[in-house]
């Protein structure tokens, strides 16, 4: 089995897993649990759909020795070179998040749900080092009745996988239960409202010159000395409006170093913020139903200092 098709059937093993757990009704513990098993089970998905274009893009470090040894070690003619080879090559793969990045360069659908995936995977790392007791468990129930399978399965539509593999016999419950919370949680309807409130604020807040002057001071100040800020078009107003990053890191192991060493690598939108309109957007269904990356002012990928 290629390493493509192990990716694949670890997800379909862990969304197997997590299908039964996932419901209006669960407890606490059978919610954590389909947390992980589902953030595990995406992130397999992601790493299917990299190695089926190429296997050297799950890789952290995509260079001869690591891209040899990770996949190829068995096709090396002289023995004798595979010692020096490993000393040098490192197999490990990429976070869920960068995943995620690297992913949306060739599914669409990835990058629409790339928001949702990022919260995903931080509500992964709080279920394992967190007090379960911490995390607002509405909302993590919403998210894995309404959103999860919708999200999964248009990725792997998108990449041709059979999704009725990933949640056996399951899917028709899933796939109900998603469209009725979609239908009761209306996001479309309450980010149309949102947005209209915060416009029609600003047709106000736009006659007073000093409220503006106050907007553009802040907003400008705010591009200058924050490390984590990037100009984006607000969604309500059509002003200047910052989106609010989070790194995304990885850490490297360097023998004369005492610490790892922390690289960044890249970074996804936690918010967005408009001095003008006054609109905050910081849920995970706000910034999707927004495409908050299509706002940026920069057309590159994502990255920060």
């Amino acid at each position: 089995m290629d390493v493509a098709a192990q990716y694949l059937k670890d997800a379909q093993d862990h969304f197997a897993a997590a299908a039964p757990l996932i419901g209006l009704d669960t407890f606490p513990e059978e919610q954590w649990k389909a947390v992980i098993f589902s953030a595990i089970g995406a992130e397999k998905l992601l790493k299917h759909l990299l190695c089926r274009i190429n296997p050297c893009l799950a890789l952290k470090a995509v260079d001869f020795e690591n891209t040899v040894m990770t996949w190829h070690a068995d096709k090396v003619i002289n023995p004798g070179k595979l010692a020096d080879l490993k000393k040098k090559a490192s197999p490990d793969v990429v976070t869920f998040k960068i995943s995620v990045q690297r992913a949306a360069h060739f599914s669409a659908a990835v990058g629409q749900y790339a928001p949702f995936l990022h919260w995903l995977a931080d509500l992964r790392d709080m279920a394992a080092h967190r007090p379960w007791a911490e995390v607002n468990e509405d909302h993590a129930r919403i998210a894995l009745c309404r959103d999860l399978y919708v999200a999964i399965e248009a990725i792997a539509g998108s990449i041709s996988t059979d999704v009725i593999h990933l949640w056996g016999s399951h899917r028709s419950r899933l796939q109900a239960l998603s469209a009725a919370m979609a239908e009761k949680l209306d996001v479309s309807l309450q980010m149309a409202r949102l947005l209209k409130r915060h416009r029609d604020g600003w047709i106000e807040r736009s006659k007073d010159p000093a409220v503006v002057s106050a907007a553009e001071r802040t907003t400008h100040n705010r591009l200058a000395k924050e490390p984590y800020v990037e100009e984006c078009k607000c969604p309500a107003c059509g002003g200047i409006a910052l989106a609010i990053l989070k790194p995304d890191v990885e850490y490297s192991h360097d023998k004369n170093a005492e610490v790892p060493v922390v690289h960044v690598v890249g970074a996804s939108i936690v918010a967005i913020q408009c001095s003008f309109c006054l609109l905050r957007l910081e849920k995970y269904d706000q910034l999707q139903h927004v495409n908050a990356s299509a706002l940026l002012a920069r057309t590159d990928d994502l990255t920060v200092p």
